[in-house]
């Protein structure tokens, strides 16, 4: 692919996740697609193997870019709220450069292909991993879900109210530190045992 070709496929990329997250995955035709894009749909299946794989590439990148975000403040400072407000700085930045990302990851991610799905889970996991070791070494894997809940769904919510960058960083930093507390105090789920062990159990029960 030539870098020329490759550039404006980019930008048109752009404007088809747009349209995704404007029109919904699901109602938009491949025709429609490629014309939005301003290519033909033999230059568009050149450059992915249909809407689906883009779609795919855009969630794969979203989710990336997010579990840098977690590993990142891991690695950094001990104290927390440093590290909260890297991450509420971080999560606004990227939904100012890529705010479709945000939408058409919490509204149309059901919308993949079995594999595809499995590498966007497997991705949420690991961001989940990182997450419960800011809140309790590891030992918080509700917690760390819900934390990736509020990070994936706060700034579409700050968005919708017309406020500045300042005033949304501001606003996600609160609203993190302010959930720590009580992420903290969330219970881990009980350990779901694999059906063989359930079955000797239960065996063993009965023979008692």
């Amino acid at each position: 692919m030539h870098a020329r070709s490759a550039a404006t496929f980019e930008i048109s990329r752009e404007r088809a996740l747009q349209l995704f997250a404007d029109e919904g995955f699901g109602q938009v035709s491949l025709r429609r697609l490629a014309s939005h894009m301003g290519i033909s749909t033999a230059t568009l299946y050149t450059h992915v193997a249909g809407k689906e794989e883009l779609l795919f590439d855009a969630l794969e990148e979203h989710y990336e870019h997010l579990l840098l975000l977690a590993e990142r403040g891991v690695r950094g400072e001990p104290a927390v709220r440093p590290r909260v407000q890297r991450l509420s700085r971080a999560l606004v930045e990227l939904y100012r450069h890529c705010p479709s990302r945000f939408l058409l990851a919490t509204r149309e991610r059901h919308c993949l292909r079995d594999g595809h799905r499995r590498r966007i889970d497997s991705l949420r996991r690991r961001i989940v991993e990182q997450l419960a070791t800011w809140l309790q070494g590891g030992e918080a894997p509700t917690a760390g879900r819900v934390l990736l809940e509020l990070i994936e769904h706060l700034p579409l919510w700050l968005a919708a109210h017309g406020l500045t960058a300042e005033q949304q960083t501001r606003l996600v930093d609160a609203l993190l530190l302010g959930s720590l507390p009580g992420l903290r105090q969330l219970p881990s789920p009980e350990p779901i045992l694999p059906t063989e062990v359930i079955h000797h159990a239960q065996l063993q029960g009965r023979s008692a």
